[in-house]
């Protein structure tokens, strides 16, 4: 072994160069079956390959470069633009699409096939710019094979090339080197290599030049090789090259990435695909049948013809691939902003429905940087914070900062581990690097955080020699000359080498002899820390008798030894990827470690990020060559570590996942990752120690190879696949209305009600344009709460098909039963019209539904999709713009709607969201969650008792609380908000105006200024006017006493709301106005509330005509003051439940709902019991009113009962989860 300071000489080999013998070109071919260069020697290694230590010719180089080729790998093909543009084409829906637009151009409709055609060139437009960018991206990353080598050519040392390396060169190696090909030393000092790329080993391996007696020796044990792709750490060497190009380890891994089969088609495309399959099966099937039964009719065939193509253009989606590419994109947008780049757009979703991580540990879980953890000197241990390279930290005792009795004894270890060191740091912005060996880069850092200063030691303690370390003796030697003259070795090693050397040691109180207990004390610590997985290094130091030579020896230094203390250095794992895994866990994730490291520190690694529980082990390499692929399938999903195991081992855990039916995601940086990652779902390189072969495998890089980022990723995967799905039940349930709507009207012999540029506007206009903001909408934040989804599960899961399939039902009946009635009294323009706003309004409206399957409208707030309320806003002005403009309306070829019928169909338009948002109420009502008082957010469910209990219960609770009492309260106050202007002027009149003429006065008032229209508005003035000119002064007190009693009423419920609600509403008036959303719901089911009583009354005639906007006005207002009044009530009866059955905004619901249907209810009442003039008669002017009081008391005794049985439900539910706990 020779100094570092000496340069290697190859002569020395083989003193007696000679010219070398030109070989046949066969012998030059490198074999199929390469030997176990490792166990030959080196002699030996030199005649197979036909060489000498001093090197090849020239000539000879050239000659086998002829023969073997360049040393380079064979590179992946890469994806031409051509390629990537026409791979936008590929999907089933997107040909059915062109087909459609073809036939439309056949058929004369231009507009419509123009249409079309635009559709699909944006959408390959889209996914052509994404992923061409991100092919961009990859071909700037670093290139990760060297582009020059150091080579003896002629007896010289010369720097080539590294394509034109060939085998039999001698590679002359040192510190910073890339090694270019796969070679055996021939010679080494101090040679360290990095080879975390190729083996997983997180610290440089020492490298001797001795052969090894096994032939089977695992490739990161191989001692005395060094291999393509790696890098040279410290030291020289010298070593012959033995394989080339795809010859290499490197180059063997690279053929297992082509091995590791071609890319299939993502869970999405698999879904799209079968899901255009059944949208085409479908399309056909209702055409055929409608063509077939006008056949039967005798239609004519061109008319029946453009209608089947219209048929089918309402049954296919446009929007959807235009919509899922969107979604993408702006996935891959949000991802790279989170520090994940997409190679695939369609690899966005597939992180979504992964259920398995299989990660590599260096550098992904962990920092990728030895850092000193805990330190021991002077019988004291301390821990060191901070992670990396970086000066961030200080050392510890019991948690908290040194003082300064300890600063001494920290400084005098620190001083031997910045003393014997060679490493150096490099600051680049705010990253941290170390020039050098990465263990004593821990060493620097942890030194300096100990107290030490490395400038100083360079200045005031000059380097005088060096005894490098190597494996035998496991100790490194630096003398220093002191200050004051004298020389000290300082010397860093292996614990138990190093403590046999040590004959005394320092401690606080000064330097004394080692005992036996001293060397068990050192020794359990050393134990201690080897147990958490922690490198430990030990120091000691040494004055010098005199001053060295240079020829001084280590055996001559390296005796009687002072020990100093003991450091532990790990890599260890970043605290944003314990964070990530635990929210993997709780996502259903599971996540598996795969690293070529230790076993004993992959599993002390993998339990301190809850990876591993606590008697789980790692499973080496060795142990997988021994199980049938078969026996690994059923066993993978009880390991949780694979330690030391090569790229085939990696391949085959990723396969046995997968035969599991599991989407698995592999990521790594190495090329020996590679075949795995290819051979993954979803594979994901680094994008910062990632090599270039790993990255041209993956389909997604990670920029900062960083754990949580791809937990990250995986997050939005989820997310985009969420709105991916809402958007695709949106188009779908609006298409399925359309043909719904269509297919009935045909199949009774009515007009088509819907033309196909209607059917084009809804589709690009009304749905298109919504669904495309849906594309954006934000992740749901439970969205990493979620079990994974099924690999075989479809997109059109049964559920969605219901509520796809109900939804449709829905808006058709609406648009239908408009189409019809208008039918009988309009023209089919008209008619047509009005079904083509009603469907328009109802779909724009349906698209703040959609936002979610579970959550009701009210609860997600409009502001956190901007786009989708400015898309519906601009889509609504275009609708009722188009009604009233009349080039556009020829275009659209409809007619002009009033503005008041505007308002009408909005109201009707809104029922489809309605119903939905009340089935999403049951849906979750139906979910069992326990109560617990005063939480804002518990539902309740209406099958966790018996009837016959829980209507014993209500009974109690109503008869406790005076229901009937209540009810007659109710009743009178509802009765008076019909007409609270009324009430209003009659105290004003009664204030300011002679008492005698205050009637007079209000009568006059009322015909002047009140709406009076309706049937019932009309009866209720006639008996108002009666009671005031019949009692005069009397009349007017009267009221004024029901106006106080009212007002009495009206505080007592103010009061039980805040008290059945608590500080929760302190402002309880305010609430709806805090969220748009609500606030928008709650002014829908006004106008609902409004429309439903109308909608009861066509049965016999209006009330009032639409056209009268004050009707409208004084309707909404009377109604909205009985709805505050119904909801005040609810509050009340709810403070009989121990546990508030639902939320405060669902019982402003639940009163607005009431209310309608109670104001429906009376409609009928009023037009099939019409006899209020006989009670009149007969009673005089109060008795209609009596009769009015009393059915509304009857009908707030069953809403109270009502109530109370909710609240008796609730109650019982309480009870019945105490039993169970």
């Amino acid at each position: 072994m020779t100094s570092a300071s000496a340069h290697i000489d190859s002569r020395r080999l083989h003193p007696t160069m000679t010219q070398n013998t030109r070989i046949p070109p066969a012998l030059a071919e490198q074999p199929q079956k390469q030997p176990a260069w490792h166990s030959l020697s080196a002699e030996d290694a030199l005649t197979q390959l036909a060489s000498t230590a001093a090197g090849l010719t020239t000539q000879e180089a050239a000659i086998r470069l002829d023969a073997n080729g360049p040393n380079a790998l064979k590179e992946g093909k890469r994806i031409s633009p051509l390629r990537i543009f026409l791979d936008q084409f590929k999907s089933l829906i997107i040909w059915i699409l062109i087909v459609a637009g073809v036939v439309s151009g056949l058929l004369g409709e231009m507009l419509d096939a123009s249409a079309i055609l635009a559709i699909v060139i944006l959408n390959a437009v889209i996914g052509f710019y994404q992923e061409f960018n991100a092919e961009k991206s990859i071909s700037a990353l670093k290139k990760m094979t060297a582009p020059q080598a150091k080579v003896w050519r002629d007896g010289n040392v010369l720097s080539i090339a590294a394509s034109g390396i060939v085998t039999g060169d001698i590679l002359a190696l040192e510190a910073g080197d890339l090694i270019a090909a796969d070679a055996r030393l021939l010679q080494a000092a101090s040679l360290k290599c990095i080879e975390a790329a190729l083996t997983g080993e997180s610290v440089a391996v020492m490298k001797q030049p001795e052969t090894l007696a096994q032939a089977e020796v695992p490739l990161a044990d191989r001692e005395n090789m060094v291999f393509m792709g790696t890098s040279v750490a410290t030291g020289t060497g010298l070593a012959v090259v033995v394989a080339t190009a795809m010859q290499t380890e490197l180059g063997r891994i690279a053929g297992l990435i082509a091995k590791a089969g071609e890319e299939e088609q993502t869970p999405l495309e698999k879904k799209l695909e079968s899901f255009g399959q059944i949208l085409v099966w479908t399309a056909l099937g209702v055409v055929a049948l409608l063509f077939g039964l006008g056949v039967l009719r005798g239609t004519d065939w061109f008319e029946l013809f453009m209608t089947s193509v219209s048929l089918a253009v309402a049954a296919v989606p446009e929007g959807l691939p235009a919509v899922v590419t969107v979604a993408l994109s702006l996935g891959v947008v949000r991802m790279s902003r989170r520090h994940a780049l997409m190679r695939r757009l369609s690899a966005v979703e597939t992180l979504g429905s992964t259920n398995v991580i299989c990660t590599d540990k260096t550098g992904t879980l962990t920092v990728g940087q030895m850092t000193v953890r805990a330190l021991f000197v002077a019988g004291q241990h301390y821990a060191v914070s901070g992670e990396g390279y970086g000066p961030e930290g200080e050392v510890l005792i019991e948690g908290k900062p040194i003082d300064d009795e300890h600063a001494p004894a920290l400084l005098e270890l620190a001083t031997v581990m910045l003393a014997c060191n060679n490493a150096h740091l490099s600051q680049e912005k705010e990253t941290w690097t170390v020039i050098g060996d990465p263990t004593e880069g821990a060493l620097l850092v942890g030194g300096t955080k100990a107290g030490g200063d490395p400038e100083r030691i360079e200045r005031e303690m000059p380097k005088q020699h060096e005894i490098p370390f190597d494996s035998d003796r496991k100790l490194s030697t630096v003398i220093r000359r002191l200050p004051d003259g004298q020389w000290r070795a300082f010397i860093n090693g292996a614990p138990d080498v190093l403590l046999q050397r040590c004959t005394h040691l320092y401690t606080k109180a000064g330097v004394r002899p080692l005992t036996d207990e001293d060397r068990q004390t050192i020794l359990a610590q050393n134990t201690a820390m080897a147990q958490q997985a922690l490198r430990v290094l030990s120091s000691a130091y040494r004055d010098l008798d005199g001053t060295a030579n240079a020829d001084i020896t280590a055996d001559a230094v390296e005796r009687d030894l002072v020990f100093v203390g003991l450091s532990g250095m790990v890599d260890p794992p970043r605290q944003e990827a314990k964070q990530a895994i635990a929210k993997c866990h709780a996502a259903g994730i599971r996540v598996v470690m795969i690293t070529g490291d230790h076993p004993h520190t992959a599993t002390a690694i993998a339990r301190e990020l809850g990876i591993a529980a606590g008697d789980d082990t790692a499973i080496a390499g060795i142990e997988l060559d021994q199980l049938s692929d078969d026996e690994l399938r059923q066993r993978v999903p009880q390991i949780a570590v694979y330690a030391r195991v090569t790229a085939e081992h990696k391949l085959r855990i990723i396969r046995a996942w997968k035969a599991n039916d599991a989407v698995v995601a592999m990521t790594g940086d190495g090329v020996n990752d590679a075949p795995a990652i290819k051979g993954a779902d979803i594979g994901i390189a680094m994008g910062i120690a990632g090599t270039e072969v790993t990255k041209q495998a993956a389909d997604m890089i990670i920029t900062d190879d960083n754990f949580a980022s791809i937990v990250a990723a995986v997050e939005e995967g989820r997310g985009i696949y969420d709105n991916i799905r809402k958007t695709l039940q949106y188009l779908l349930a609006g298409n399925s209305g359309e043909l719904l709507l269509m297919t009935v009207c045909v199949a009774v012999g009515l007009p088509t009600p819907l033309l196909p540029i209607h059917l084009l506007w809804i589709n690009l206009v009304t749905d298109g344009l919504p669904a495309l903001c849906l594309a954006t909408d934000p992740i749901d934040p439970e969205v990493m709460q979620r079990q994974p989804r099924p690999r075989s599960e479809r997109i059109t899961t049964p559920n969605f098909l219901r509520t796809m399939g109900f939804t449709g039902l829905l808006t058709a009946s609406v648009a239908f039963a408009v189409y019809v009635y208008l039918l009988k009294t309009e023209t089919t323009e008209i008619a047509r019209t009005y079904a083509f706003a009603a469907l328009v309004f109802a779909e724009l409206l349906r698209a703040f539904g959609a936002r979610s399957e579970t959550k009701p409208v009210w609860r997600i707030s409009l502001f956190t999709n901007l786009n989708l309320l400015l898309v519906v806003s601009v889509s609504f002005g275009l609708q009722v713009w188009s009604q009233h403009n009349q080039m556009l309306g020829r275009f659209l070829k409809t007619s002009a709607v009033p503005f008041e019928d505007c308002v009408l169909l909005v109201a009707l338009g809104a029922i489809p969201l309605l119903v939905m948002e009340v089935v999403k109420l049951v849906r979750q009502a139906q979910l069992p969650i326990k109560a617990t008082p005063n939480i804002a957010n518990p539902q309740f469910s209406l099958s966790s008792s018996r009837g016959w209990r829980l209507a014993s219960l209500a009974v109690n609770n109503f008869s406790k609380i005076n229901g009937a009492q209540s009810a007659a309260a109710f009743a009178h106050y509802a009765f008076f908000s019909l007409f609270p202007l009324i009430v209003l002027i009659v105290t004003l009149a009664s204030a300011f105006i002679d008492r005698e003429q205050a009637g007079e006065v209000v009568i006059a008032f009322i015909e002047n200024y009140v709406p009076i229209t309706g049937e019932m508005q009309r009866y209720i003035f006639g008996t108002i006017s009666g009671v005031i000119k019949a009692r005069g002064q009397a009349g007017t007190i009267a009221f004024l006493m029901l106006i106080w009693a009212a007002m009495g009423f009206f505080a007592t419920l103010i009061r039980a709301t805040n008290q059945a609600w608590g500080t929760e509403t302190a402002n309880w008036w305010r609430l709806p106005f805090k969220s748009f959303g609500f606030l928008v719901m709650l002014v829908s089911l006004v106008l609902l509330g409004v429309a439903l009583p109308v909608l009861v009354k066509m049965a016999r005639n209006w009330l009032f005509p639409l056209s009268d906007f004050s009707a409208w006005l004084y309707a909404l207002g009377s109604y909205f003051l009985a709805s505050l009044v119904v909801f005040l009530s609810l509050s009340l009866f709810f403070r009989l439940a121990p546990n508030r059955p639902t939320r405060f905004a669902e019982v402003w619901m639940s009163a607005l709902c009431a209310t309608a249907l109670l104001q429906s209810a009376e409609s009928v009442f009023l037009i099939y019991l019409n006899d209020f003039a006989t009670l009149n008669a007969v009673y005089g002017a109060f008795g209609g009113i009596m009769a009015l009081l009393l059915w509304i008391y009857f009908s707030g005794c069953i809403f109270i009962f009502g109530a109370c049985l909710c609240a008796a439900q609730a109650e019982s539910r309480s009870v019945q989860i105490k039993v169970d706990t």
